[in-house]
């Protein structure tokens, strides 16, 4: 005899259809049913559409990122352009097709997101003075000196929320020192 956790679970499972190909396990159907049998039963078995969305959005959708609502709304929002390739470097407004080249205005290189940050020389000052700022706080964080274009634009995973507002602060001063406004 079989127990009623058992039943209950094979109730709300569907059958797959065997497949030869990885073409067909990748389609909608089989790889719809797969992620559905996969689904934990207390999932599984609820029956209003509301309480299922939100219980899937909390087991498997990742928690917004504090971060990336740090700062003051026009700094915050040129910061936000730049990580969702929405902002007014020219790579970017290329990509759109709202300028007729790529390049940055001051050095003819592609204006992309690392170059506006750690390579364009029109923003040499500002950009010491952003590096110098979060090598500070790297080291006291015992990490690498070494600052990318991630740790800019997301923030470190190495580093705690306290640290990571720090380094977004200094970010957003350097967008707004250098008169760029992305």
């Amino acid at each position: 005899m079989c127990d009623q956790s058992t039943r209950t679970e094979r109730k709300y499972k569907f059958n797959t259809l065997p497949f030869d190909h990885a073409f067909y396990r990748d389609s909608i159907i089989p790889s719809s049913t797969s992620k559905w049998n996969n689904l934990p039963n207390h999932i599984r078995t609820i029956t209003k559409l509301d309480t299922f969305k939100y219980m899937l959005k909390r087991e498997y959708v990742e928690p917004p990122k504090p971060l990336f609502h740090y700062g003051e709304r026009t700094n915050q929002m040129s910061h936000t352009r730049i990580r969702v390739k929405f902002s007014n470097l020219n790579f970017h407004l290329f990509n759109y097709n709202l300028v007729t080249s790529p390049n940055c205005n001051h050095c003819n290189l592609p204006e992309t997101p690392n170059h506006y940050f750690l390579i364009c020389p029109q923003y040499d000052q500002e950009r010491k003075e952003m590096l110098d700022k979060i090598r500070q706080i790297l080291r006291i964080n015992n990490l690498n000196n070494k600052i990318t274009l991630d740790i800019l634009v997301y923030g470190s995973k190495k580093l705690s929320h306290t640290f990571n507002t720090q380094v977004f602060h200094i970010v957003q001063i350097f967008i707004k020192k250098s008169g760029r406004n992305p």
